[in-house]
């Protein structure tokens, strides 16, 4: 049986894998963009509490 396309099977491969993390990436892109937008929150929090209440010499 000849194959209509002219893709190797490594690139069919590659691109079933591509595929498949893009529709799990767009399943999960909510449950992603909550998880990154907390850790960034709790980034900033963390940093706005340790400038406002470090004692170092250069502050002003």
């Amino acid at each position: 049986m000849v194959s209509i396309s002219k893709f190797s099977k490594t690139e069919r491969i590659f691109s079933i894998l591509l595929l498949v993390t893009f529709c799990l990436l767009i399943v999960f892109v909510k449950s992603i963009h909550g998880y990154l937008l907390e850790a960034y929150a709790q980034k900033v929090e963390f940093l706005a509490n340790n400038t406002l209440t470090s004692t170092g010499i250069l502050r002003y």
